[in-house]
């Protein structure tokens, strides 16, 4: 299954399991990150603590700006621009996502009845 991590090494690193899931666009992914994003303004919605949410959102973040900075300083511009990409569309989803959810939340629970 895996090679011994004392020896420096793991099963699915040097494969590059983990970095063409960080750097290419499936169908698995988005649904993944829209699901992260929508947890992640519940969760500021439901008063949770900034931290939580921060971790549900910066996750998908994290990993695709950081595989594109390794990327350009080997010298891999192809996987550099695909982890961009990657990292960009994480970024809107998060932002349409977000929004919808507070767009719902301002519709629904913030309605005054205000008679002058």
């Amino acid at each position: 299954m895996g090679r011994d991590l004392t020896l420096g090494t793991s099963s699915y690193l040097p494969v590059g399991v983990l970095v063409e899931y960080f750097t290419t666009i499936t169908v698995e992914s988005l649904l993944i990150s829209v699901s992260a994003a929508f947890i992640g303004a519940l969760l500021i919605l439901s008063n949770r603590t900034i931290l939580t949410a921060g971790v549900m959102i910066v996750v998908a973040l994290v990993t695709s700006a950081a595989i594109a900075g390794l990327a350009l300083v080997a010298g891999d511009f192809s996987m550099a621009i695909q982890a961009f990409g990657r990292w960009c569309l994480e970024v809107v989803i998060i932002i349409l996502c977000s929004a919808i959810v507070f767009y719902i939340k301002k519709r629904t629970t913030m309605q005054r009845n205000m008679k002058i």
